[in-house]
């Protein structure tokens, strides 16, 4: 847990892991949101003294390969915080692109990578970790809203809590997996349960009597 200072706010930790889901093939029962899984690279941003840096979900700094990226959560005007979200290539269709990605990161041409954000562990100095799911997404869609930029975009869950529903809409859609959050679960830098990669083929796919 970071420590707290008592001339001061608290201390964001220069250094943190961020959740991992726990494969699934097959929807969990219970209250659960659900956000498209993005092909992508998993990007942490830490904020400190004013300074943003880029971290890949294995520690890597990236921040010296992601200038624009970096620039456009500069203007979010925060300090001492924490955002957590995906790296994605965007494809003619609008649909997230990896080998696209990969291409670009390549021949470092990186200018149009969108940061799709979706968790806000710290917040100006606040540690949310404890707070329920739906309050950090909240606060992050306020925060983007407010602070408009192109490469930001909030990773919006499906309205609807019910599997079936999303799992008929992702088929329509044609997409693959599908990442479901436990509601009021806490931030944990583990892999955890609260976390689930839902193989949308194979939810869908009856099984045998």
């Amino acid at each position: 847990m970071p420590d707290f200072d008592a001339n001061g706010p608290l201390a964001v930790p220069d250094q943190l892991s961020p959740p991992r889901a726990t494969p699934s093939p097959q929807a969990p029962s219970g209250d659960w949101l659900y956000e498209i899984k993005y092909h992508g690279h998993r990007l942490l941003a830490r904020v400190l003294a004013g300074e943003v840096r880029l971290f890949h979900r294995d520690g890597e700094d990236w921040t010296a390969q992601l200038p624009a990226q970096v620039a456009a959560v500069t203007t979010l005007g925060l300090d001492n915080s924490w955002l957590d979200g995906e790296l994605v290539a965007l494809g003619k269709d609008g649909a997230p692109d990896f080998s696209a990605l990969q291409n670009a990161l390549q021949a470092q041409r990186t200018d149009e990578l969108v940061y799709y954000l979706f968790d806000l562990p710290f917040l100006n100095g606040q540690d949310l970790r404890d707070h329920p799911l739906e309050a950090r997404r909240e606060q992050l869609r306020h925060l983007l809203a407010n602070h408009r930029h192109s490469l930001l975009r909030f990773s919006d869950a499906f309205a609807s809590r019910e599997p079936q529903d999303i799992l008929e809409c992702a088929g329509i859609l044609h997409i693959d997996e599908l990442i479901a959050k436990r509601a009021g679960s806490h931030y944990l830098s583990e892999r955890s349960p609260d976390w689930i990669k839902l193989d949308c083929e194979a939810a869908t796919t009856p099984k045998p009597i």
